[in-house]
């Protein structure tokens, strides 16, 4: 621990009354802070041998509690198989029942990696690698650091006890064993990179199969598509952004369409969800009871855990009539049958959303721009006419011309067509910001002479933003030598920096008046007939203007967060660059509470709370040792456990992320950097609040800090690592959470009383949650590269937990979680880069370390490693970050000439592609009906239900055909 007066300020001049002002408002903080903050003080080694004792007991408890509780539910403990294809499990053999504990432990071992990817997919599979390479990592160092430095520290005889004595403080100053360790840390350095390339290149390899081919789960057009941010105003419909990408790409683009800004809709959708929820509720009241249900008309119900009450009327028996209401719509208060009553609603919901989505299509198609989206709508379909016309011309002189096929690069009929008509000649549809008026207005012109698809884009749209007011400034003729005169000097003197400057805010303040009236948004999806095709697309400028049509791989459709979809991207971007000012503020004051809890988390604290003063003598001291050692970990574990919630409430409503894992990345990017908070903050609180005046004068200071405290806290980081291994790995196996929820319900609800939807959700499946399992393993790796070289016993340990950890989340990817979606590993990079920055902060530790103990020149030979990491870092970006994040046109072609076997015609199957994959749901959704009571069941009054909205769905689609009729006629 440092002392206070480590450092002052011997170089400042106490006379200037700025450097007093600041030292008196430093003393200030300090004085205030001293009181509470504190750093986490080391745990010597016999309160680490009770806290394993302790710990030892939780486990055996919680483990004959696991296997137990397996046997009696194991919906909840083997619920994978309930939920995934027999095709997935098809490798996967069902666990042991025997009586012997934690049998299972063999059989999940022998399961091979080929096997775990094809059941669990390319995420979790990556995952269980990245555990794997912690594993080996840790575990290979360890056995080098037993042989070669602990014989070196032991040897030391520099009067260090206990976890030290194996320590580099057991070394004295200038000795030359002090070469040993810096050497170690080199060879250690350089074996991290080793395996992580080799990782590296195994995920690079998986991903690109991924890309081309895919999951069994997921959808194929999803490799074929591409989601498209920042659309301009003119593109903003599904037939201009197809027009669009059809002129860049003639022939190779199967579907087109622009998200909507569907909240009104998304509101009704969600509504009839409800009724259908209650509706089915109701029938599962009758078939359960044999009674019609009946219920008071505008009572509330208790939504518990997805599994709805019965209305709350029980204190209005006596303030209502009990004759049936046989009307619709009921008045509020009255008794109504609840069958009837929710089934005339849902008829009418579903009128309602489909007259809506009806209105809503024409709006997708034609865009929301008036007369010049319906004159834009006019020329796209009488140049498609054109197309047509000369399609036919051209394949009555082609008829021995073969047809194109799915995934081939051969070259169409209707390519053919573009290319002539475009001879070689095709202008851009986006005009380029910085070109004259006069020049665009020639290549407008010119190209109206030289290309069919002239009108595709209209012509006011043509220049964009403030260009467009410059430009109109600068063609202005009609003023005289004297006003140019006079304007020339003011833009000499920054009249034109005014101007620009209020023509971009009235842009800006425009762009966002029509962005809050606009029906569409500025993201759309884009699907290609072959994979070359978009491959070349993702990776071309499109346009000019790089804040326009920034094209990337699309999400896969599960993935998506629908209603997320259509907010714009400059938005989106906005929110998380505050959102990141805010948590990083909140990161640098983590030790506030951090250290508060280090202060509460005492047995001292705890016998001042009446009745618990005889804690402090109890077995002679023993309790005081045990509470001592194992509170304070365990009120930090707890407290670690609510930032991913935190993380994902800012992630998901605040910041609106468009894809699931997308909410993730967010979660683990953050939740890592207050792990590091955890690791270099908590246990050097009280040093860096006492050291402010000195770190603001010297930053280089904190290094030193670091470097001092941290080598002596080892005992407290065994503790932590001790804790997470027998605590809450078998935490992660009980699943308390799940287990809890599910007896509940079952205790609060007779299962006969519930729907078969409600029943599925009491036992509804759980998936991974990445963007809160990397960081708990990067947590203990960081803890592992910090103390790899200086207190090297923490490396068995952490070894034996990545072992345990794989065995662990093995089984639970086996047998228990069920996957959402697939991403195809795209968080596996960002925690690559994560665990070399934990690295780069190990190195850092060591080098401060090294410093202090007065070797220069070693100090000198590991000053590049930390340079050498970081190089490491953007090599990995090069060489496999980017490339994974695109099909090479290469490997793009390959599969393509597999397909071949499909012809174009293939891609319009709606069991192969559909025009409504990447269409919002809520747009696409057909009437909703009732589910059966029970799976494989028939019950009367569902049929009568369902029979009655079929017949209100034919009459919908009779009006809605003779509607598409009359508007075809006009």
């Amino acid at each position: 621990q440092i002392e206070d007066d480590i450092y002052v300020f011997s170089k400042l001049d106490e006379n200037d009354d700025y450097v007093s002002t600041v030292t008196e408002s430093i003393n200030k903080i300090t004085d205030i802070t001293n009181s509470t903050l504190k750093p986490s003080s080391d745990i010597g080694v016999d309160a680490v041998i009770t806290s394993l004792y302790f710990n030892g007991v939780i486990f055996v408890f919680l483990i004959l509690g696991y296997e137990l509780l397996r046997r009696k539910f194991p919906t909840i403990y083997q619920g994978r198989r309930h939920h995934v294809s027999a095709d997935r499990q098809r490798n996967i053999m069902d666990l042991p029942s025997g009586c012997v504990p934690i049998n299972w432990i063999a059989s999940v071992y022998q399961v091979s990696w080929k096997d775990v990817r094809e059941s669990c997919g390319l995420d979790t599979y990556m995952f269980l690698r990245y555990i794997r390479m912690c594993c080996k990592i840790v575990t290979v160092t360890g056995i080098w650091a037993i042989i070669i430095l602990w014989p070196v520290f032991a040897l030391g005889n520099n009067g260090a006890e206990g976890f030290y004595y194996f320590s580099l403080a057991n070394v004295p100053l200038d000795s030359s064993t002090l070469w040993v360790p810096a050497i170690f840390m080199w060879i250690f350095s350089f074996y991290v990179y080793y395996a992580m390339d080799s990782e590296y290149q195994h995920f690079t390899k998986h991903r690109m199969e991924f890309m081309g081919k895919g999951d069994p789960d997921v959808d194929k057009q999803y490799h074929y598509s591409l989601i498209v941010e920042e659309i301009p105003d003119h593109l903003r419909s599904d037939q201009a952004l197809q027009a669009y990408f059809e002129h860049l790409f003639p022939g190779r683009i199967h579907s087109a369409t622009v998200a909507m800004k569907l909240s009104h809709l998304e509101s009704l959708v969600l509504r009839r969800k409800r009724v259908v929820h209650r509706l089915e509720k109701s029938i599962a009241s009758y078939e359960a009871s044999g009674i019609r249900p009946k219920h008071v008309a505008g009572k509330p119900r208790i939504n518990c855990c997805g599994v709805q009450t019965e209305p709350i009327d029980c204190f209005c028996h006596c303030c209502v009539d009990d004759r049936i209401y046989e009307g619709y719509p009921p008045p509020k208060g009255a008794h109504v049958d609840s069958i009837r009553y929710y089934a005339n609603e849902l008829r009418e919901m579903n009128k309602d959303i489909l007259e809506l989505q009806y209105k809503q299509k024409i709006i997708s198609k034609c865009g929301d721009e008036g007369p010049q989206g319906s004159n834009l709508l006019e020329k796209i379909l009488e140049r498609s006419n054109a197309s047509s016309i000369s399609s036919k011309n051209a394949v009555v002189k082609n008829s021995s011309s073969d047809d194109v096929q799915y995934g081939s690069l051969g070259i169409s009929p209707e390519m053919e067509i573009g290319l002539e008509n475009s001879e070689d000649k095709v202008e851009p549809l986006l005009e380029e910001s910085n070109s004259s008026h006069h020049d665009a207005q020639e290549r407008r012109n010119l190209y109206a002479k030289t290309s069919s698809d002239e009108n595709l884009v209209p012509e006011e749209h043509q220049l964009v933003g403030q260009q467009r007011k410059i430009y109109e400034v600068r063609s202005s003729t009609a003023v005289d030598m004297d006003s140019i005169t006079i304007e020339n000097i003011a833009n000499n003197l920054g009249l034109d920096f005014i101007k620009d400057r209020m023509g971009f805010l009235g842009d800006q303040i425009e762009t966002y008046v029509d962005d809050l009236s606009s029906i569409m948004s500025s993201t759309g999806f884009v699907t290609f007939k072959d994979l070359a095709t978009k491959t070349v697309a993702v990776s071309a400028n499109i346009t000019q203007d790089k804040s326009k049509l920034k094209l990337q791989f699309a999400p896969e459709p599960r993935d998506i967060i629908w209603n997320h979809v259509s907010i714009d991207k400059s938005t989106h971007d906005r929110r998380v660059s505050i959102s990141n000012l805010y948590i990083a503020l909140g990161a640098i004051f983590w030790s506030i509470p951090l250290s508060l809890i280090q202060l509460l988390a005492t047995a001292e604290t705890v016998a001042q709370i009446p009745g618990m003063d005889w804690i402090i003598t109890f077995e002679g001291g023993a309790l005081k040792t045990l509470i001592n050692g194992y509170l304070p970990v365990a009120a930090l574990l707890g407290l670690i456990l609510l930032l991913p919630i935190i993380f994902e409430q800012v992630a998901f409503r605040y910041e609106r992320c468009k894809t699931f894992s997308g909410v993730q990345n967010s979660i683990l990017n953050r939740y890592f950097y207050y792990q590091l908070a955890n690791v270099y903050i908590t246990v050097t609180a009280a040093s860096i609040w006492n050291s402010l005046a000195g770190v603001i004068d010297h930053p280089t200071y904190v290094l030193e800090i670091f470097s001092s405290v941290l080598p002596t806290v080892v005992g407290y980081f065994v503790s932590l690592l001790l804790t997470k291994l027998f605590a809450g790995l078998p935490m992660v196996l009980l699943r308390v959470g799940a287990l809890s929820r599910m007896l509940f319900l079952r205790s609060i609800f007779s299962e006969k009383y519930l729907s078969q939807k409600e029943l599925d959700e009491v036992y509804r499946p759980q998936m991974l949650l990445f963007g809160w399992e990397y960081p708990t393993q990067l947590l203990v790796v960081v803890i592992c590269f910090t103390y790899a070289c200086i207190s090297p016993i923490i490396l068995p340990v952490g070894a034996i937990y990545f072992f345990s950890a794989l065995l662990v989340y093995k089984k639970q990817a086996l047998y228990v979680y069920t996957p959402k979606y697939e991403s195809g590993g795209e968080l596996f990079p960002s925690v690559m880069q994560r665990t070399l920055i934990g690295l780069i902060c190990g190195q850092l530790t060591f080098i401060g370390y090294m410093s202090t103990r007065k070797g220069f020149y070693l100090f000198l030979s590991l000053i590049p490693l930390p340079f050498i990491t970081l190089k490491t870092i953007s090599r990995y970006n090069q060489m496999f970050y980017l490339p994974s994040q695109s099909l090479s046109l290469e490997r793009a072609r390959e599969i393509d000439v597999e397909n071949c076997n499909f012809t174009v015609s293939d891609l319009f199957d709606p069991q192969i592609f559909s025009k409504h994959t990447y269409r919002q749901p809520v747009l696409t959704e057909e009437i909703s009906k009732p589910t059966p009571y029970r799976h494989n069941m028939v019950d009367k009054v569902t049929d009568e239900v369902n029979s009655i909205l079929n017949e209100d769905e034919e009459q919908n689609m009779a009006e809605k055909h003779t509607s598409l009729s009359n508007m075809q006629r006009t």
